[in-house]
């Protein structure tokens, strides 16, 4: 291991860092593309996904994202990269005043919000009924109606806050410092932002924009922060709401085709 990584270290570490930038652009690219291919399918079906196949797709999305957690770790582990580099450390204010105050209230709203959501849902049938009606049939498709299906969504929902967070906020954010020492801060952030809307490519065109607005928040807080802890915690609390939006009575949705 420790000839390996002297030899990806020649050059001042560079071609060790636009390697692993290469294996994990290389890496969510083909996910990206699976990913896409299986929603088109999906749609030309025009078929309502019954709740097994909906636990198997949560299953197989936590096995993608953690599994590309543990190329990012082997690729730590190889590149002496320490997990404080990428995001793994306590929360600590001091970016700049303004911009850190902005963006804490902005991540406070946001996460009440979600809370007020999760609960709204639960308790109000009226509330769960309009977050029924204002969603894509293409949305209630992909969400749970299921005990057992609300599980495993909550689970891809943990996985996807924990995993996405240190994907593109703390490693690829890393990288690119890495590889371009001399690149804005603002600049460097802005990458992995595209890459994150990017990655959901298969939500459309409309999904990526708002991806990428979401993984700007997120990357606001990581600044912010200096920890990927409370971006991490807003994550899932924005993805699980769905988790309670329908009941096992509710209507299978009609999939509209193309």
């Amino acid at each position: 291991m420790t000839a390996l990584r002297d030899f990806l270290m020649q050059n001042g570490g560079i071609p060790m860092y636009v390697i692993f930038l290469i294996i994990l652009l290389t890496f969510l690219a083909v996910m990206v593309v699976k990913e896409r291919v299986e929603a088109k399918r999906q749609v030309k079906d025009a078929a309502p996904l019954t709740e097994k196949e909906k636990c198997r797709n949560y299953l197989q999305g936590v096995a993608m994202l953690w599994g590309t957690v543990l190329v990012v770790f082997a690729m730590c582990y190889i590149g002496g990269i320490r997990l404080a580099d990428i995001g793994f450390r306590p929360l600590r204010l001091g970016y700049g005043f303004w911009f850190t105050a902005a963006t804490l209230t902005l991540g406070g709203v946001a996460i009440a919000y979600f809370l007020y959501n999760i609960v709204g849902v639960l308790v109000s049938e009226k509330f769960r009924k309009k977050g029924i009606k204002t969603s894509s049939s293409a949305v209630l498709n992909a969400i749970p109606r299921t005990k057992r299906a609300k599980w495993l969504f909550s689970l891809l929902a943990l996985s996807a806050g924990v995993c996405e967070e240190i994907v593109f906020r703390g490693f690829f954010l890393f990288l690119i410092l890495s590889i371009f020492p001399e690149l804005p801060v603002w600049l460097a952030a802005l990458i992995p932002i595209v890459l994150f809307g990017l990655a959901h490519l298969y939500q459309g065109l409309q999904g990526v924009v708002s991806t990428a607005v979401v993984g700007a928040i997120f990357m606001c807080l990581y600044l912010a922060t200096d920890s990927l802890l409370l971006a991490m915690v807003l994550h899932f609390l924005m993805d699980v709401v769905a988790a309670f939006v329908l009941k096992e009575e509710d209507e299978m949705p009609v999939i509209a085709s193309l």
